[in-house]
C-alpha cells in the first residue's frame, strides 16, 4: 500500500495555494472525471474497489451518506474502510457506491456551471514540453492526469491507495481514462525507461506512483512559455565561446566535412546524425564543438558535461539545436 497520505492541514494549505494560483476548478472537475471512469469499470466486488474507497473516505471531504455505516468497534480507528493487510473482498456497500457516483456527477455539474474550468497556464506549459520532447498521446495524457493528481488532494489519496504494488501506476491511469485495453502503453510510459524517467520530469523518489518534479513545475509558472524558454529550462542557456571557426582550420579537410555533414542534416531535418571527438581531456573538444556550432549558425547545448576533468570516466553529450 503506497504511504502517500496528505495531512488534512497540508491539503488545506494546497487549496489555498491552488485557488491563488489557479487552474484548481480545472483539476478538481478532471479527477471527478477520472473517478467515475474508474467507478464505471470496477467490480463492486473487488479489493480495488474497497481500495478506491479507501481513498475517498482518507480524504476527509464531507459527503452526505458516506459510508452509510461507521466503525465502532473500540480500539480500531473510525474509517469505515480501513486499510487491511489481505484484500478486501465484497466489502463495499453498494448505497456506498452509488452515492459516490452521485457526488462526483454533482460536483462536475456544479464547476460546469460556476466555476472557470479551463486549463491553467501551467498545464499549456507541460503539454508544449510534451511536443517538444516529442511525446505521444498516451505520454500526454499520462502527464495531464497526474498533473491533475498534484493538484486535487481526493484523486491523489485514491491513485496512491490504488498503486499498491510496483507497475501499478500504468494500469490506474488506463483505467481512469477509460482505457483499459491500452493499459501496458500507460505502464511503458511510466517506466524508468520511459521519457519521463529519461527527462527528469517525475521524481525518481522510489513510490509507486507517479509525482511531478518540483523543479519542473517551479519553472512553467510562467504562462506562454515559447520553445526557447522550455529548451532554457530543461538544457539550460547555449553554449559560448570566444574562439572562432578560424582558430581551428589546421585541422583541414575533416573540419569542414563535419560542419557540411551537421548543417545538411539540420537542413533536411535528418535524425540520428552524429559526430564522435575523441581524445585526451582538456584537448579542445569541447571549445571545437563550440566553434562548429557558431560557424554553421546552431545553438548548441551542453548536457552531462563534468567540469572536473580527473581520470574518471565522462560522457559529453551536444545537442545542435536547429
Amino acid at each position: 500500500m503506497s504511504d502517500k497520505i496528505v495531512s488534512k492541514a497540508d491539503a488545506q494549505g494546497q487549496d489555498i495555494n491552488n485557488l491563488l494560483d489557479g487552474g484548481n476548478a480545472y483539476a478538481e472537475y478532471r479527477s471527478y472525471e477520472y473517478m467515475l471512469n474508474f467507478m464505471r469499470s470496477t467490480d463492486i466486488r473487488s479489493p480495488a474497489a474497497y481500495n478506491f474507497c479507501h481513498g475517498v473516505e482518507i480524504a476527509g471531504v464531507a459527503i452526505e451518506g458516506f459510508p452509510s455505516k461507521k466503525n465502532k468497534k473500540k480500539g480500531e480507528s473510525s474509517i469505515y474502510y480501513a486499510q487491511t493487510k489481505t484484500p478486501q473482498r465484497n466489502k463495499v456497500i453498494e448505497d456506498d457506491w452509488k452515492t459516490l457516483q452521485g457526488f462526483f456527477e454533482g460536483q462536475r455539474a456544479i464547476l460546469e456551471k460556476e466555476a472557470d474550468i479551463s486549463a491553467p497556464a501551467t498545464l499549456d506549459n507541460l503539454k508544449r514540453l510534451c511536443d517538444y520532447l516529442q511525446m505521444g498521446r498516451v505520454e500526454q495524457e499520462a502527464m495531464e492526469f497526474v498533473f491533475c493528481m498534484e493538484l486535487s488532494y481526493m484523486l491523489s489519496n485514491v491513485a496512491s491507495d490504488l498503486c499498491n504494488k510496483p507497475g501499478a501506476a500504468g494500469a490506474v491511469i488506463a483505467r481512469m481514462l477509460n482505457k483499459d485495453a491500452q493499459h501496458r502503453n500507460y505502464t511503458k510510459a511510466l517506466s524508468p525507461q520511459g521519457k519521463f524517467v529519461k527527462f527528469g520530469l517525475f521524481n525518481d523518489n522510489g513510490a509507486a506512483y507517479p509525482i511531478l518534479s518540483g523543479e519542473i513545475l517551479d519553472k512553467i509558472q510562467t504562462p506562454g512559455l515559447e520553445r526557447d524558454d522550455l529548451i532554457k529550462i530543461m538544457i539550460g542557456n547555449p553554449a559560448d565561446t570566444e574562439l572562432d571557426y578560424e582558430d581551428f582550420e589546421y585541422l583541414g579537410d575533416e573540419l569542414e566535412m563535419i560542419c557540411n555533414t551537421l548543417k545538411n542534416a539540420v537542413e533536411s531535418g535528418a535524425k540520428g546524425v552524429n559526430v564522435l571527438l575523441y581524445g585526451p581531456a582538456g584537448g579542445g573538444k569541447t571549445e571545437l564543438s563550440k566553434a562548429i556550432s557558431k560557424k554553421i549558425g546552431l545553438a548548441l547545448y551542453s548536457i552531462g558535461e563534468d567540469e572536473n576533468l580527473g581520470g574518471e570516466h565522462k560522457i559529453n553529450d551536444y545537442d545542435e539545436d536547429g
